[in-house]
């Protein structure tokens, strides 16, 4: 049996050319749970889903039990930080005391994070992902900024039967336990959603499964989880078809008639299997990782990516409680600040992300929403991206914007003050092509609007043969 699954809405991601989940009506609104024996695939699909998160932009959050989600620094800047030194987390001796300060710095700056629970003993990685998963509900309660929680092996946190009986473990697994549900059945109103992985239906607790409307089943034979499956929608007649699922296929439930799909292939190698290969380059991350190591009190890593010392910047405008008021005064006029056409050897869509993560890295208090604050970005593939950002900052600078250099030697990217709106641009060239990226800060959803409309009738003007990623 196939089926194809309703045509989503919104930014979606896309699991195979059936599977396609919008993030904010199936991940962030009603939840998702992929279930599967061991070596069927279940962990290839969340690495899947991340991947897929990562290259629309979504920030998204995994709770990586088992060590096997570094790997995504192959191919994207996401953050790696750990209870215990590893070649590749970026921080580590994460202690409760922690938790707090590093979901809101996370959630503040809009990054993506893979929480690495590896190593360490039962109690350090239970008592730091209790007051974790605490600390981010309360974070998410007035930021409210759309975040994916991504937590792999969830059936060690949230067990339908059995607690240790040790008293301090016990203690610290209840308040996770409660927390995760918290998040599954109320995250959706601040704008958390849930991914959880686990490898058999009946050791989920029920309270927390019941929050997953879409189920992603892979391999499974055990009687009592496909009688599970039953109460969830799996028609019995498809039994033998859960029980003979090659590694990558699955059956999907929660989107109308159940269908079978075979899971595409990761961008990144899968960390179960296979170490890191070579980490993307992102000087941009590195120095978010410094300022973190430095508010909280981290170890960077020995080995692995190197975190280089950071050039000296120029000199930027300061940060003003309110956000954006400290650009004003910027150089404007005829002569453009210089900047440079960096070459990056992977995908366009995948270069775009990198410049918008960088242009944000690189300006956290000029780029980053607060909470007043709204935050877009845009991408456009050009065949001489050079010419054509120059050709669009002078029609910036003809509209009155105002306009500096960034980045190093202020030569990374440009940055532009108009009317209470940022915005930073930066081209390069990929492996496929040429690429302008675009973010854009407004203190309100009208203010970003009209900056986004401005900014697509400048871009027609500048090159009104560039063609608009998708974001």
């Amino acid at each position: 049996m196939q089926v194809a699954s309703p045509e989503p809405k919104g930014p979606i991601i896309e699991l195979s050319n059936q599977l396609k989940l919008s993030v904010s009506e199936r991940l962030i609104s009603r939840g998702l749970a992929i279930f599967g024996m061991r070596g069927s695939g279940k962990s290839y699909t969340c690495g899947v889903i991340a991947e897929e998160l990562a290259r629309i932009g979504q920030p998204f959050i995994v709770i990586d039990i088992m060590g096997e989600y570094y790997t995504l620094r192959e191919k994207f800047p996401v953050l790696i930080v750990g209870l215990k030194a590893t070649d590749y987390t970026d921080l580590h001796g994460l202690r409760p005391e922690h938790a707090e300060p590093l979901a809101k710095l996370v959630v503040e700056n809009g990054l993506s994070l893979v929480l690495d629970l590896s190593r360490g003993t039962m109690l350090e990685k239970v008592s730091f992902l209790a007051d974790f998963l605490e600390a981010l509900y309360k974070v998410e309660e007035e930021a409210r900024r759309p975040y994916v929680l991504i937590v792999d092996e969830a059936h060690r946190i949230a067990p339908e039967k059995g607690l240790p009986r040790l008293d301090r473990i016990s203690k610290a697994l209840k308040k996770a336990f409660y927390w995760l549900y918290e998040i599954a059945a109320t995250g959706r109103h601040i704008g958390i959603g849930l991914v959880i992985t686990v490898r058999r239906p009946a050791e989920i607790s029920k309270s927390v499964l019941a929050q997953a409307e879409v189920k992603i089943v892979h391999k499974l034979t055990d009687p009592t989880d496909l009688k599970k499956l039953h109460e969830e929608g799996l028609p019995s007649e498809l039994d033998e078809v859960v029980r003979s699922l090659e590694p990558g296929e699955a059956v999907v439930l929660g989107l109308g008639e159940p269908f079978v799909t075979k899971i595409k292939e990761r961008a990144c190698s899968h960390g179960g299997e296979t170490p890191l290969i070579e980490p993307v380059k992102s000087p941009d991350l590195e120095r978010a990782i410094r300022a973190l190591a430095e508010a909280l009190g981290l170890e960077g890593r020995e080995g692995g990516l190197p975190i280089p010392e950071a050039p000296t910047p120029p000199p930027t405008p300061p940060a003003h409680p309110k956000g954006l008021e400290g650009l004003e005064g910027l150089e404007t006029g005829p002569e453009l600040p210089e900047f440079s056409l960096i070459t990056v050897d992977y995908p366009l869509d995948i270069v775009a992300n990198y410049l918008s993560r960088m242009m944000i890295y690189g300006q956290l208090d000029v780029l980053v929403p607060r909470s007043t604050q709204c935050l877009a970005s845009r991408a456009f593939a050009t065949e001489d991206a050079g010419e054509v950002l120059r050709a669009l900052a002078i029609k910036l600078a003809e509209a009155g914007w105002s306009l500096k250099g960034a980045g190093e030697e202020g030569k990374r990217f440009l940055l532009a003050y108009h009317g209470g709106v940022a915005m930073g641009l930066a081209a390069a060239r990929a492996e496929d092509g040429e690429v302008v990226a675009i973010v854009v800060s407004a203190p309100t959803p009208p203010l970003l609007d009209s900056a986004l409309s401005s900014l697509r009738a400048l871009m027609a003007e500048a090159c009104p043969g560039a063609r608009e990623l998708e974001q």
